[in-house]
């Protein structure tokens, strides 16, 4: 006999079914035919590009400044088509069309790209002054910056400097641990930092990011006011930029990667069967003086007998779910171009399996297609353009229904998921003619099982339910103009961006619906004498589309530029105005954005700084007359290190001190329009003719306030960044105070309670952060051997400055305590029994039972009610670190990355923990109250009631959440140049890489654990990495 556990397919799909697979799997061949049809046509545009022109041999010889030969260098020609490099005399010899231009990088040096005619004469190369090369651009608002003369708290990172050896396609997971942050999304406590896409505001959140990460030029984290305040108001919490790579001119590149893992759960929830379930049920009944409702014999059934006829499921089994599910990845990349023209295109693939075994959810699965292509070109000698066109497709295909939520609240005992054909009656016609009339069958063995009760299962829903197709479709569209207006002073530019994105959402779905059978079981033998039919099948095949959504987001700015240097003063200038206008599904006015930004900064020689950053914004969301406010920012700047009194000190390579102070007005806290309007609505009734007649009558529920004003952050920063002992140190450290003034709020306290209905919004609440931020990397290299390690670790204090607000008690006060404070009652233990019980103070959250938490009355009235709650933990952790490590032998590198947390604090919730009424229990009812488990117990009895006093927020609950994490690891093989140049391919690299893999905890059963949902994951990917 198949057991409750045994998997199996639905024997019919249905025609108009196996019609819209067959629909699906030709538009996966299209998006295949247009990616192979791009490659083609791109192979023969090379192939025309290489037809017979009149060609030139050079040979010529390469050399720094100091007249030493370079060797190994490259040099490009033909667009980047020919590559040669230089030898250790530093010599080449290249072969190219007559007329054409070469291309010659050398790391330490800057890239340089000379004619023909100066080839022949020799190449001087000059190395790349440091953090000052052309390397070391660093993308801020609206512009560049050197790595040098940045003066804001700014971390930057380019994914080619790491996905050679970390070889991650998640921006989060990028960030996180390479940067001295709170966390990825928030960067210092205060929300979600705004992310900037191709310099226009396309997030909300890092966490909504959707790029591969061969398609990021450059990952930018901004976190103090003076780097922000030239995006205005949205930029409240902090900016991420993310930059997409751009064509080079003389440079051709054509990357491809691809990946194939397995995701294996790091932890299923276990539950009891039904036997001991109905015991511990029968155990809460007696705690509550209830009868109890499983007798031995029923027990003893469920716990021996039959397993069709006496089910005990478990949602989690082997024949369920899968050890593992799959995932691929593939990326192709090209870039190219000349002077007057560059391209950059990328497209990917990506597909995740199912962990269902069963049914339609085997065939489970998420894809998720990309394309972009960024494109350069000149209109004339002073004018540039940029058109960039990015479209992303997810779509995905999964069984009707919600399994893993069924599989955490459906009880054991409910139903058998399968009923047996051979254990129905065969001489019974009128049963064997419901068989023989069945729709829907399983192996054709089984039917469909379930009751009166549960007419609809998770398994059925898996087998005949129909499926479920979401699809979203993302487009992103740049166009940008630069000017160069030298002609009319030096140094002076205009540049013009707009954008239009588009995001729909939708669910396409075929439901079926189907017959489940409740069995009659034979009071004799486990034979089924009859079924109950439930329900009426139906494959009507009827696409259905439901739950749309969409975005569009329209933006624009313009800006004047003006930089230029006098001997050593360099001046730098911005003046932008912006709008940016976000349309979204059910909203009936949009959220827009505009402002004018300015930019006024000034060094000399590089060593001394001043920079003035601000923006008048305007806000839609307040009322005329106070809809304008004015966002100032300053940062100073000295870099000591070139003072002459630190000329002599060796080991001090570079140093220099920041500093910074501002204001960001902002109104991102407000989530609606209106706030400073008064509002009436129903409230109440009234009645005339002595009851006969009556009305509801219109009352306030809200003041107004013209005078609602904008929120403001305000900051200090001081910073030191340096590197030391031959470069091989890097420290970067800040200190900063931040402060949310003008937080908005309904002061009542100001008022008497009969007047709540008339309070309008006011700004008045005030929070304080502060915190130390702190980078350390050190690289070393020993012959073949090198490694580098990297520290970065943030502390940050928060703490309630001034709130609106009124209690009875002291310690119930929210000011002078952290922002994230969690606040509950501080729980002693368990009441024993009854003695301990009358002997307490009054607990006013219900009947109260020996086994039920006893908690603290702290204001000693003997009555534990609101008025008993303090400060018992904070929900974000004070300290934040990440450790990266990279080590390297010839061919072979090591890398690995984790990050930690400490002072955090977490609670053990919903019915997996603190289960009551009929709610299934898990194994953690194996530690709970008893009379003989008084000593040792570490949960409270079960209760067939609904249990309130044992639900409240409390320190009995609660645990420290400090851990440490292994986030990944990834052992790469770099293919020799001899095997790669055999294989047509200028690199070739393969490797092995895991994630998810290990966290040191107290709690790791818990933080593992995911219930309702689908489970987390380790990953185990093997790859490879290829430039042609």
């Amino acid at each position: 006999m198949m057991s409750p556990f045994t998997k199996g397919s639905n024997r019919t799909r249905g025609g108009k079914l196996q019609f819209h697979l067959k629909i699906e799997k030709m538009n996966m061949r299209k998006i295949l035919l247009y990616l192979a049809l791009f490659i083609f046509t791109l192979g023969l545009a090379n192939a025309q590009s290489k037809e017979k022109q009149p060609v030139v041999k050079i040979e010529s010889v390469i050399k720094n400044d100091q007249g030493q030969p370079v060797p190994g260098a490259k040099v490009y020609g033909k667009e980047g088509t020919v590559i040669v490099m230089s030898d250790a005399s530093g010599r080449f010899t290249i072969t190219v069309p007559l007329s054409t231009e070469l291309l010659i990088e050398c790391d330490g040096y800057e890239p340089q790209v000379v004619s023909q005619d100066a080839a022949f004469s020799g190449i001087t190369l000059k190395p790349s002054p440091f953090l000052m090369g052309e390397r070391d651009d660093v993308h801020v608002p609206f512009g560049t910056i050197k790595k040098a003369d940045l003066l804001g708290d700014v971390s930057a990172i380019s994914p080619s400097e790491f996905v050679e050896y970390d070889n991650t396609q998640n921006v989060y997971d990028a960030i996180t641990g390479r940067f001295a942050v709170f966390n990825t999304g928030n960067i210092r406590g205060l929300g979600n930092a705004m992310v900037v896409l191709d310099g226009i505001p396309r997030y909300s959140s890092i966490y909504e990011v959707n790029l591969n990460m061969e398609e990021v030029d450059q990952i930018t984290v901004m976190k103090d006011a003076g780097a922000v305040a030239l995006y205005g108001t949205q930029a409240r919490n902090g900016v991420i930029i993310i930059t997409t790579k751009r064509g080079k001119a003389y440079k051709r590149d054509i990357n491809v990667s691809a990946q194939y893992g397995i995701a294996t759960p790091k932890a299923l929830p276990e539950y009891f069967g039904s036997a001991d379930y109905m015991e511990l049920y029968n155990e809460a009944c007696l705690n509550d003086g209830l009868s109890t409702k499983y007798d031995a014999a029923t027990i003893n059934s469920y716990r021996t007998g039959n397993p069709y006829r006496y089910p005990s499921v478990d949602y989690y089994s082997s024949g369920y779910l899968k050890s593992f599910k799959t995932y691929s990845k593939v990326i192709a990349e090209f870039s190219g171009g000349n002077e007057n023209t560059q391209f950059y295109a990328n497209m990917g693939w990506g597909r995740n399996g199912s962990l269902l075994d069963f049914g339609q959810g085997k065939d489970a699965n998420s894809n998720r297609f990309n394309a972009r292509a960024n494109v350069d070109f000149r209109i004339n000698s002073f004018i540039r353009s940029n058109v960039d066109i990015a479209g992303i497709l997810n779509f995905s295909k999964s069984p009707a229904g919600s399994y893993f939520s069924d599989a955490a609240t459906l009880r054991p005992y409910l139903f058998s998921p399968l009923l047996p054909i051979d254990l129905m009656e065969r001489n019974n016609e009128t049963l064997q003619d419901m068989v023989s009339a069945r729709k829907n069958e399983v192996d054709g063995r089984y039917l469909l099982g379930g009751t009166q009760q549960n007419q609809t299962t998770p398994f059925a829903d898996v087998y005949a339910g129909g499926i479920n197709q979401p699809m979203s479709r993302t487009m992103q569209f740049n166009n940008g103009i630069d000017v160069d207006l030298a002609m009319l002073t030096k140094g002076l530019s205009l540049k013009t961006n707009m954008s239009f994105d588009f995001y729909n959402y939708y669910n396409q779905s075929i439901a079926n619906t189907y017959s489940i059978y409740a069995p009659v079981w034979l009071a004799t033998s486990d034979s089924i004498t009859g079924l109950t039919q439930y329900g009426t099948d139906a494959r009507p095949g009827t696409q259905n589309v439901g739950s749309p959504d969409f975005l569009r987001r329209l933006g624009f700015f313009a800006q004047v530029d003006y930089k230029r240097s006098f001997g050593s003063h360099n001046v730098a200038a911005t003046l932008l105005g912006f709008a940016n206008t976000v349309k979204l599904k059910g909203t009936l006015q949009p959220d827009k954005n505009t402002h004018i930004g300015l930019r006024a900064a000034y060094n000399y020689n590089n060593k001394y700084y001043i920079d003035f950053s601000s923006a008048y914004i305007s806000s839609n969301k307040l009322a005329e007359g106070s809809r304008g406010a004015f966002s100032p920012t300053l940062s100073l700047g000295w870099t000591i290190s070139k003072e002459d009194f630190l000329s002599d000190k060796k080991n001090i390579d570079y140093l220099k001190l920041k500093a910074s102070t501002g204001v960001i007005n902002t109104d991102q806290s407000l989530g609606g329009f209106y706030y400073y309007e008064s509002v009436y609505g129903g409230q109440g009734s009234y009645t005339w003719a002595d009851g006969a007649w009556s009305n509801s009558g219109v009352g306030s529920t809200r003041g107004a306030n013209t005078a609602l004003d904008f929120e403001q952050r305000r900051e200090i920063n001081l910073g030191l960044e340096g590197q030391f002992f031959n470069r091989s140190v890097w420290i970067d450290a800040t200190v900063f105070s931040t402060r949310i003034a003008n937080k908005y709020t309904r002061r009542t306290t100001l008022y008497p309670t009969y007047y709540s209905d008339f309070i309008p919004y006011d700004n008045y609440d005030m929070d304080g952060y502060s915190g130390a931020e702190l980078g350390i990397t050190y690289s070393k290299k020993l012959g073949d051997f090198g490694f580098d390690i990297g520290v970065v670790g943030m502390y940050l204090n928060s703490k309630v400055i001034q709130k609106d607000e009124i209690y009875s008690e002291g310690y119930l006060y929210r000011k002078g305590k952290p922002v994230d404070s969690y606040f509950g009652y501080e729980a002693e233990g368990l009441f024993r029994d009854a003695a301990d019980i009358s002997s307490h103070a009054f607990q006013t959250f219900g009947v109260v039972k020996p086994g039920d938490i006893k908690y603290k009355d702290q204001n000693g009235d003997n009555i534990i009610d609101n008025n008993d709650q303090v400060k018992i933990g904070r929900w974000n952790a004070p300290l934040t670190y990440g450790l990266n490590l990279k080590l390297t032998y010839k061919n072979f590198s090591l890398f690995a990355i984790g990050t930690g947390s400490n002072g955090a604090d977490a609670f053990l919730s919903g019915s997996y923990y603190r289960p009551d009424g009929d709610e299934k229990y898990s194994v953690i009812a194996s530690e709970r109250w008893t009379e003989a488990t008084k000593e040792t117990a570490k949960y409270p009895r079960l209760s067939a009631k609904t249990n309130t006093n044992n639900d409240q927020t409390s320190t009995f609950w609660q645990y420290a959440n400090n851990s440490f994490s292994l986030n990944r690891v990834q052992l790469t093989y770099d293919m020799p140049e001899r095997i790669c140049s055999k294989l047509a391919m200028k690199t070739l690299s393969i490797y092995v890489s895991g994630s998810g893999l290990a966290t040191i905890s107290k709690q790791n059963d818990v933080r593992y654990l995911t219930v309702g949902s689908e489970p987390q994951y380790r990953y185990f990917t093997l790859g490879l990495r290829s430039m042609f």
